[in-house]
């Protein structure tokens, strides 16, 4: 209920009517104010926050983008739903968890290498090729080959079956050891064993996987700073100092990629000094480098250089 109040001073009533059209205009003059102070600290807010929400959605971007490569990774798999503990024929018995662990195996899709039909892949490779901390992309690691869809180590394709790693018709049995080898920029040494670092030199040798455009012709290596590379220097690789008849020894030195096995490096000097025979002058170097090792092992003597090199014809 409203109250009324009358006036009837005519000078009263104009003094009421200005002072409420006052108050009016200068509560409308306020509004706008506000709302004029309000845009600006809106704008304010935007100047200020700018880089950081710009910030905010590079990073939103680079996650994105990290997160479709993954997925990319995962796709190149069958789904969890499809992972068995044995071949998909075979119904999978009750058993614990250590057992799970022990025996686990995904199946490839066909999009990747494989025969007639899917191939059941043991989780141990599986695990190495999905983890991507310290991936090598070196030349002398598997890599994958996103066009082709399909593994590849130096000029060789790679294919898996259960927990076997097949390259240039060889099988290899998959273990820690050597899946730390073939993936990893820092393989734990600790879990390569002698039987591991005899069959990654084999694939490295039939792939070609050292030297550049793996074309051992090139005569140059895939060489970087990584500690796998150290460990190749250091386990197949024989260091030499060059010389030439009549001359001391000069102050570089060469590397040649020789077998250190007594039997390996015998067989390849009679295949190198064949090669050389034959017209490659490029075994030169090998074959000093050979006869240089099997000289310290004791396997000839010194004295006896002069000779084998007047048989071989150098």
């Amino acid at each position: 209920m409203h109250s009324v109040v009358e006036i009837n001073d005519p000078k009263r009533r104009n003094e009421i009517v200005n002072n409420f059209l006052k108050n009016r205009k200068e509560h409308k003059i306020k509004n706008l104010q506000e709302r004029s102070d309000l845009e600006h600290v809106e704008d304010y807010r935007i100047e200020v926050f700018k880089p950081i929400l710009e910030s905010n959605k590079k990073l939103q971007e680079e996650i994105i983008d990290e997160k479709n490569k993954i997925v990319e990774t995962l796709n190149n798999f069958k789904s969890p739903s499809q992972l068995s503990i044995a071949p998909a024929t075979t119904p999978t018995p009750k058993t614990n968890r250590k057992s799970l662990i022990k025996q686990p195996s995904v199946i490839l899709p066909p999009s990747l290498p494989s025969s007639s039909s899917p191939q059941v892949v043991s989780n141990l490779i599986v695990s190495y090729l999905q983890d991507n901390s310290d991936r090598s992309n070196a030349g002398y690691s598997i890599k994958f080959n996103k066009a082709e869809k399909k593994y590849a180590i130096g000029n060789k394709d790679i294919t898996f079956d259960q927990n076997i790693i097949k390259v240039n018709n060889e099988e290899y049995t998959a273990t820690e050891g050597l899946m730390e080898l073939l993936l990893k920029k820092s393989p734990d040494l600790n879990k390569v064993t002698t039987e591991d670092s005899s069959n990654y030199k084999k694939i490295l040798l039939c792939s070609n996987a050292l030297y550049q455009g793996f074309d051992k012709n090139s005569k140059r290596y895939n060489a970087d700073s990584s500690d796998k590379w150290a460990f190749i220097k250091s386990k197949y690789f024989v260091a030499k100092t060059p010389t030439t008849a009549g001359t001391s020894s000069t102050s570089g030195s060469s590397i040649s990629f020789i077998p250190s096995n007594t039997n390996s490096l015998i067989d390849s000097l009679r295949l190198s000094i064949g090669s050389y025979q034959a017209g490659n002058k490029d075994e030169y170097n090998k074959i000093h480098a050979m006869l240089d090792e099997l000289v310290k092992q004791k396997v000839i003597k010194k004295k006896d250089l002069g000779v084998i090199y007047l048989n071989i014809g150098m």
